[in-house]
């Protein structure tokens, strides 16, 4: 009959079609391995280059704190203050901005060497005092630390006229330790 000729030829088919699928199925098995292979190796890959770039990130950082710890202790030296007690206060100091402020200890120190260097400054205290207020005109203005580090130590000298142009215009006929003092 020809009813159950077709019947057997559609089954034949169906047959034929589920063995290329299985066959398919083991093709994209091998494809999806593949494929997990690949995605495994790149993430090593990406993993590795992050871990490298923390590494050289590290050392970037370790250097740039050598290089602010140099400038305060040579700032330091300048003043005749070798004892090491006040570098020990001032780099204590600037741990505690860096939790406090959007500054990190490296800017904090470098900001300090200059007030001590340029500035003159010498006692811890006002030290102190000189770089809280950088890292406060620093935030108000959008500028850097160091920079409001520079005109505050400009200010420490007597020379206020830079910041006439922030707008901090003082009495000209105060003292040049007390325009200091209003400055801060």
């Amino acid at each position: 009959d020809s009813a159950s000729k077709a019947l057997g030829d559609a089954g034949k088919k169906v047959d034929d079609t589920g063995e290329k699928i299985e066959g398919l199925g083991g093709k994209t098995s091998k494809l999806g391995d593949s494929f997990s292979e690949l995605a495994g190796t790149l993430a090593s890959a990406f993993g590795f280059s992050k871990f490298i770039g923390f590494l050289k990130d590290s050392v970037a950082a370790a250097d740039e704190q050598a290089m602010a710890n140099a400038r305060l202790t040579n700032a330091l030296r300048t003043v005749g203050d070798t004892s090491g007690e006040t570098f020990e206060h001032l780099s204590k100091y600037a741990t505690t901005l860096q939790k406090t402020t959007l500054f990190t200890d490296d800017a904090v120190n470098s900001t300090q060497a200059i007030l001590v260097s340029m500035g003159r400054l010498t006692d811890t205290g006002v030290i102190d005092r000189a770089t809280k207020a950088a890292a406060d005109f620093a935030t108000a203005t959008g500028t850097d630390i160091v920079s409001a580090g520079e005109l505050l130590a400009k200010a420490a000298q007597g020379n206020t006229a830079a910041l006439a142009r922030y707008g901090l215009v003082l009495d000209e006929n105060l003292p040049k330790g007390e325009k200091f003092n209003a400055t801060l």
